[in-house]
């Protein structure tokens, strides 16, 4: 599988053509697309991606925000260690700076393809394996949900920003802001997937897409009457995926 460059932008299928137009908040997002799982991290990737939605961050706000979440989601003390339960964190953060945090269900490609136009960022969580001892997590145990169990294999879990879902005739191409891409077929879930990436050095690896969640600072039903209007208007085959709140 070939991996291709990070890009900005989601194409939008308007048969025949394809018309292209930003990837909402993510194509203003200043930060590093490869995010650890620890709690420093991650905190100050919130802030960026707060600014990226075009708001105000007060640091001192965060960091309150989020110690009063950490102890809801019982993460770890230490702010260096990846730690799972920093994502319940993350989220938790951003419910009560007033933003929607949800996921699509099914989290196929032309339900994020539908997502284009809003003011919008989508994350997902990627493992890594070491070299080529590749122990994939069943398609059974991905999503958000189950995201805790992975605990022991936190250490290998980074946060990425999504950039686009390209139509690829019969099938899809994840793409992330910092280069990682991968195949979904035609209404096959965007979680659970293995593919091929490659180091600086060029050096190949591989890793798997394992959970994913959305936020705007739109409320729930702008966001499904958007997708809603996106599958009208759009050739889409496969059914309009329902927005699930998380908070």
């Amino acid at each position: 599988m070939h991996i291709f460059p990070a890009v900005s932008t989601l194409l939008i299928s308007c048969a025949p053509s394809y018309t292209v137009v930003p990837l909402g908040a993510a194509a203003r997002y200043a930060g590093t697309g490869t995010i650890p799982l620890s709690a420093q991290a991650l905190r100050e990737t919130l802030g960026l991606m707060i600014r990226a939605m075009g708001d105000s961050v007060r640091p001192d706000i965060i960091a309150e925000e989020w110690e009063n979440a950490a102890v809801q989601s019982a993460a770890p003390s230490s702010s260096l260690q990846p730690d799972t339960r920093n994502i319940q964190t993350f989220c938790t953060v951003l419910h009560h700076s007033g933003y929607s945090v949800f996921s699509l269900a099914p989290a196929g490609c032309e339900g994020l393809h539908a997502l284009s136009g809003l003011p919008v960022i989508v994350c997902i969580v990627i493992l890594r394996f070491p070299g080529r001892d590749v122990t994939p997590v069943e398609d059974s145990a991905a999503g958000l949900g189950n995201l805790p169990s992975l605990l022991p294999r936190a250490d290998a879990l980074t946060l990425h920003i999504i950039s686009a879902t390209v139509p690829k005739g019969e099938l899809w191409v994840v793409r992330t802001l910092d280069g990682l891409a991968w195949e979904c077929r035609d209404g096959e879930s965007i979680e659970g997937r293995v593919f091929t990436a490659r180091n600086a050095d060029g050096g190949e690896y591989y890793c798997q897409s394992i959970a994913h969640f959305c936020f705007s600072a739109l409320p729930r039903f702008e966001i499904e009457s958007h997708i809603r209007e996106r599958f009208t208007a759009v050739s889409y085959t496969h059914e309009v995926p329902r927005v699930k709140m998380l908070y």
